[in-house]
């Protein structure tokens, strides 16, 4: 009868059905619970995937707020109010060194999994590095915990419920096949050790299981068999991690201006445009020009502005000089804000000079009040008898909040190395920095330069990276003064205001800057970025072009002071023609910078390999930028707020200034990928899950911004599509969501309209609220979560989802009103007593279609509406028809969005909108426990604790239920220390939490 009931309803509808994906609900993620009880728990895993969020916030605190608690605590706390349950903590046993003894002497772990578990929140492992060499320290991570589980077993609400063991193993597989038996044997391994001596379930992410080709299509990877699988079959829960939002672009732009005339070009940031990211490392560049007029001169200052489709130049402000400078420095992309002493400001600065006058008739355009403005530099004894020759421009302080070198990690005052003659023609250097609005000499007077200086450049060119959670930074900044023959002295910051010469306090000199006794043709700065977290700005690279040699050297030091005695030589191959001009630039966070050239012929060429990757091959080729012609090359700049370097460069055109490959930010959805997203899903479930022989799960790994949203424009998605894109995994079957992750969360949007800060602006870089609008990424993360758990008064959808009493309707019972509407995919659940459905839908389309789209379902009782709905609501009224006597429910999705999902709960008329008693715990680290809890209405009902061996201790409450919540909080004092449990009995329906008093 159904299935003849179903073609006739097929034929009424002129199609055959659809995508009711019952199929693909598969197994529920279940844990083993402590030794000291017996059996396993189901659960849909809600997760946060912390990565090196605990890290940056500590490190943050202790650097920059020691007064005041870490942010991650709170964010935790309320993640579990929205409905997570579970976090993964793996950074601070993925260091290099951790104690022996859980809970010892620098112990980083420790604490974070104790503030977690108190709040309620269940512990996913981590720590493994996925990496073939790293068994020492695997080893001692599967030690750790099995000592970890054994101390802490049963004092927490929060359990241990599985391991993150590996991060993208199908990638390294797929890099050199022939270590492919070795990835195979390594995630077999190390998944045994988890199971056999901690008992947990195994975790992966996977990533490389196919390529998208041009046609939008995934095509998948395999060999013997597919890729995915072969990892697949060692590890309980597959973690499908596809980043839909590719946000971020780059094009080869043109900013259409009149440059003709102009003596002098540059791109600093002289303009203070967002207060709030005092402590951001982001800047954005405006474009300076010197125009003569007569024995005078106009500095004008233009704004760049993206506009979503265009970059545009927008004049600002213009600045008249009262004589025509010969003489120009200027900072450059490596400037941006500092918070000093209270006072907010940019460390920027352009220095203009006649060579023929005095020093003090040079011309500062700083910011001051955010706003550029000229000024002069402040006087020293006999100033009026040197005149300029050359001068370097930089930013000093790169040292923590020390007393004596305050100052933000990466950004200090202005500084400037201004070289002089007296009226004898020997040389001397004054070195100037701000202070407020003045700019003053450091030494009382000019110091001699015992050599002919042609010039000076600043940079962090000494030391080693920045080490987390040391107070001090280990990049040393300064200036390096060469003369012609590669012989140079060194001018470095020791403390805040003594500043040292070397060799020898500079009697004497180091040689060969560059390997010989010979200058490049060109000289120029690369900034080598900090490691990931971006607590310090990165350090630097002098760099230089031989024409004749076509090669590229670059010097620096690993030491704090002395020689630049590090040198990589890289030759560049497949240039044509005579170079022009050379700088260099960079769109991706991955590959360092990029040479850029140009020829005489009005050729420009780009380096297809970075200088990190030359460096390690010797050789770096080049190729034509296309679109792009010119023979000059003005300066580096960035068009938007961006961190890591990420710029491009001014290239000289008639019309203006091309940007070759400029890296922008479009906030539109990549249909593209979208449109693979849900496929992606379904493979880890047809591959990943069916395919093999263990029972493992599909959890959805969900990335709602940019690739590299650490580095380049970001994307958050909006309410609607967040819940699509969490939505989406659990319609193809993941029964388990893991947010990857809150340290990019925090970055690519942490402020909302109201004020909100989720974490210390020092951590964030471009975000989506610096060019975009103003996001409050983990509140919108929350929000969304909130809604599928039915935090917001409605369905607990995921819950529901795991809960043997509710049955999933198969393609007999509920189908798609139309089979060309296969876009509209969903999963609908049936409680037990059969007065409730769910239905969890998304609409995977990426444009509109042109047909109605609805759900039909079979067998329900007549009367059913919509009681609770997240998400979007179907169109019109629930229509019921009777055909052959039997009822057709038919739900109206028509003029569904795109990319949206929508959350429905139909329940009879004769049924209460209520789903349920449902109770909750939290101990908190005062030793007390809040249990929440609701039973339906004039529902009757009894809570009550028990010790653990089942002895009753107190009735807490009895009486009938509102269909609202109730609190009870059980302090300490009110019954012995220890363990018990709360139960709630309502009905033939029983619900337990724990209760840790202490």
């Amino acid at each position: 009868m159904k299935k003849n009931l179903l073609l006739l309803l097929a034929l009424l509808a002129g199609v055959s059905s659809g995508e009711n994906m019952w199929h693909t609900h598969g197994h529920s993620y279940s844990y083993n619970t402590p030794s000291s009880f017996s059996g396993s728990r189901n659960i849909f895993p809600v997760v946060w995937d912390t990565r090196s969020a605990p890290g940056l916030l500590d490190t943050w605190q202790r650097i920059y707020a020691q007064d005041n608690s870490s942010p991650l605590f709170s964010i935790l706390e309320e993640s579990y109010q929205s409905g997570f349950n579970a976090v993964i903590l793996r950074s601070a046993l993925a260091d290099n060194w951790f104690p022996e003894i859980p809970g010892s002497e620098g112990d980083d772990f420790f604490p974070r999994a104790h503030a977690a578990r108190t709040i309620g929140l269940h512990l996913v492992l981590g720590g493994l590095k996925t990496d073939l060499f790293a068994e020492e320290h695997n080893q001692a991570v599967i030690d750790y915990l099995d000592l970890y589980q054994e101390m802490t077993e049963g004092q927490y609400p929060g359990e241990i419920i599985g391991m993150f063991a590996f991060d993208e193993p199908d990638v390294k597989y797929m890099e050199d096949p022939q270590l492919q038996p070795e990835w195979i044997s390594f995630v077999d391994q190390w998944s045994n050790q988890c199971r056999e001596r901690l008992g947990l379930n195994v975790i992966a992410y996977t990533g490389k299981y196919g390529a998208m080709n041009p046609d939008g299509t995934m095509e998948y990877y395999s060999d013997t068999t597919n890729v995915l699988n072969r990892i697949a079959r060692f590890v309980d829960a597959v973690g499908m991690d596809p980043y839909p939002a590719k946000n971020n672009f780059r094009r080869t732009d043109l900013l259409e201006m009149d440059h003709s005339g102009a003596v002098f070009v540059a791109a600093t940031d002289l303009v203070l445009e967002d207060m709030m990211y005092a402590d951001a490392m982001a800047a954005k560049d405006e474009i300076v020009h010197v125009f003569p007029e007569g024995d005078s001169a106009r500095v004008t200052i233009d704004l760049v502005s993206w506009d979503r489709v265009d970059l545009h130049v927008e004049p600002y402000t213009e600045i008249s000089l009262g004589f025509l400078p010969d003489g120009f420095a200027s900072s450059d992309f490596r400037s941006g804000l500092v918070l000093y002493q209270g006072s907010l400001s940019l460390n920027s600065g352009v220095l203009l000079w006649d060579s023929n006058q005095s020093v003090e008739e040079a011309i500062l355009i700083r910011s001051l009040d955010g706003v550029p403005s000229a000024c002069s530099l402040n006087s020293f004894s006999g100033s009026e008898n040197y005149t300029p020759v050359f001068a370097s421009v930089g930013q000093a302080d790169f040292w923590a909040d020390h007393t004596e070198m305050s100052g933000v990690i990466g950004k200090g005052r202005l500084v400037i190395a201004l070289g002089l003659k007296d009226r004898t023609g020997s040389l001397f250097l004054q070195l100037y920095t701000s202070q407020g609005s003045e700019t003053v000499p450091v030494f009382q007077s000019p110091e001699p330069l015992g050599f002919p200086v042609e010039g000076a450049f600043w940079g962090t060119f000494w030391g080693t990276w920045y080490e987390l959670g040391t107070l001090q930074a280990a990049a040393r900044n300064g200036f390096i003064l060469y003369g012609s023959s590669g012989e140079y002295i060194t001018l470095q910051q020791v403390q805040r205001d003594l500043w040292q010469f070397s060799p020898d306090g500079g009697s004497s000199r180091y040689s060969n800057l560059f390997g010989g006794n010979e200058l490049p043709d060109f000289i120029r700065v690369s900034r080598v970025d900090g490691d990931y977290p971006p607590l310090f700005a990165g350090r630097d690279m002098l760099i230089g072009y031989f024409k004749d040699k076509k090669e590229i050297v670059s010097a620096m030091s690993m030491e704090s002071d002395g020689p630049l005695a590090l040198r990589d030589t890289i030759a560049v191959t497949d240039i044509e023609g005579d170079i022009t001009a050379f700088d260099l630039f960079r769109n991706d966070h991955l590959y360092s910078d990029r040479p850029l050239f140009t020829t005489s012929s009005g050729d420009v060429f780009y380096g297809s390999g970075s200088m990190r990757t030359g460096a390690e091959s010797g050789s770096i080729a080049v190729k034509p930028v296309r679109y792009c012609s010119g023979t000059d090359i003005m300066a580096p700049l960035r068009p938007m707020h961006a961190r890591d370097a990420i710029r491009s460069a001014l290239v000289l055109s008639d019309d203006g200034y091309y940007m070759p490959h400029c890296e922008l930010y479009a906030d539109v959805v990549d249909h593209a990928r979208f449109q693979w997203y849900p496929n992606i899903h379904r493979t880890g479930m047809q591959i990943g899950v069916k395919s093999t022989e263990r029972d493992n799960v599909s959890f959805g790994v969900i990335q709602s911004w940019g690739r590299h949203s650490f580095a380049l424009p970001s994307y958050c998605a909006s309410p609607d599509t967040m819940l699509y894109m969490v939505t989406t995994p659990v319609v193809e079957g993941a029964r388990g969501l893991v947010f990857y992750a809150l340290d990019l969360s925090m970055m690519c949007g942490n402020g909302g309209d109201n004020g909100i800060t989720r974490a210390p602006w020092v951590l964030q870089n471009w975000g989506p609220s610096r060019d975009t609008e103003n996001v409050d990424m983990i509140g919108r993360i929350h929000d969304t979560v909130a809604e599928l758990a039915g935090r917001t008064g409605g369905t607990d959808y995921l819950s529901i989802l795991v809960d043997s009493s509710w049955t999933v309707l198969s393609d007999e019972r509920a189908v798609n009103i139309h089979s060309s509407d296969s876009l509209l995919n969903f999963i609908a659940l049936e409680s037990s007593d059969s007065d409730s459905i769910v239905i969890i839908a998304v609409n995977i389309a990426t444009s509109e279609t042109p047909f109605p789209k609805g759900i039909v379902l079979e067998g329900l009782p007549p009367a059913f509406s919509i009681s609770s709905w997240s998400g979007w609501k179907p169109s019109g009224p629930v229509q019921v028809t009777e055909i052959g006597g039997e009822s057709i429910t038919t739900i109206d999705y028509s003029g569904m969005p795109t990319l949206t999902a929508s959350l429905v709960t139909l329940t009879s008329q004769g049924s209460s909108e209520c789903q349920g008693s449902w109770l909750r715990t939290a101990s908190d680290a005062l030793g007390n426990t809040r249990i929440t809890f609701s039973l339906c209405s004039r529902e009757s009902g009894t809570l009550e604790i028990y010790d653990l061996t089942g002895r009753p201790m107190r009735n807490l409450w009895s009486g009938e239920g509102s269909g609202t919540q109730h609190a009870i909080t059980v302090s300490r004092g009110d019954l012995p220390s220890g363990m018990y449990f709360a139960v709630l009995r309502a009905g033939d329906r029983i619900e337990t939490g724990k209760c840790v008093l202490w």
